[in-house]
């Protein structure tokens, strides 16, 4: 069965998304499929948080380290006001996207 169909069928029989996900691990499909299905279905969205937005940003669009500090330094330009606390705890967020990286690379291998 299609994904989206089963997320369809799911969501029909009124199952919480929590479970949806649960039941479309089980069912073997990726992690990454679901996170897709679940967005095209409109049953996740963005984060209200800068911290949940990063997360966003390194599981969907998978950067390199370069590319994860790039975004940590257009958001501070970009939000000054909100920033302090970003600045303060640049390198905790690199290193979360570090080892995302590297749990990531070690998966594909």
């Amino acid at each position: 069965m299609n994904i989206n169909d089963r997320v369809l069928e799911l969501v029909e029989s009124g199952t919480p998304v929590s479970k949806i996900r649960a039941f479309l691990t089980i069912e073997d499909y990726s992690a990454k499929d679901i996170g897709i299905a679940l967005k095209e279905a409109d049953l996740i969205g963005k984060r209200a948080t800068f911290r949940g937005g990063f997360w966003d940003f390194i599981v969907d669009d998978r950067p390199t380290l370069e590319e994860a500090e790039k975004y940590l330094d257009d958001w501070v330009e970009s939000n000054p006001e909100k920033s302090s606390n970003i600045v303060r705890h640049r390198n905790t967020f690199l290193n979360e996207a570090k080892l995302a990286i590297r749990i990531r690379a070690n998966l594909e291998s």
